[in-house]
């Protein structure tokens, strides 16, 4: 009897060892995905293309017509501005996590002018709000009138 609870400890602690070595072989390598894998920069998940849903300008909503084809496609430090498959203007931007709420520069290289804003990105919306460039930078998301501040929200375009 004696030999038969031996053995059974054995191949009891023999079987909670393997579950042990099993369990490692899983662990240790999403350990290692996990700090391999670079958490993705604010910038990086702006990238891709936003259909623009709401538009306020200066108090005013702009009508569904007037921003319907409407997108912005972030690529790199680029923002295209796209109405009706045609790209309107090609802009440079700038990101500031740090702040709150989050910053944003948006610049036309033609010009050199600099347009200051705030952003907030929550899943797969964007909001921007921003001023006339060399503006004061806005610190809500609103569009009052005589501001002359825009409030845009966007909503991410599947792939």
């Amino acid at each position: 009897m004696m030999e038969a609870v031996t053995t059974f400890r054995a191949s009891s602690a023999f079987s909670v060892n393997n579950m042990n070595t099993c369990s490692l072989m899983f662990i240790v390598p999403a350990l290692f995905w996990a700090l391999e894998t670079p958490k993705k920069t604010a910038k990086d998940q702006l990238q891709g293309t936003w259909r623009v849903v709401a538009t306020e300008f200066d108090g005013r909503t702009l009508p569904e017509a007037e921003i319907k084809g409407r997108h912005i496609t972030f690529l790199e430090d680029k923002f295209k501005v796209v109405t009706g498959g045609v790209t309107r203007r090609t802009l440079t931007f700038r990101l500031e996590e740090g702040k709150a709420p989050k910053h944003i520069d948006i610049t036309n290289p033609d010009k050199n002018e600099t347009a200051n804003g705030i952003y907030v990105l929550e899943k797969d919306e964007l909001k921007l709000c921003y001023g006339e460039p060399g503006e004061k930078r806005p610190s809500e998301f609103a569009s009052p009138a005589g501001m002359r501040l825009f409030l845009i929200t966007l909503k991410r375009e599947k792939p």
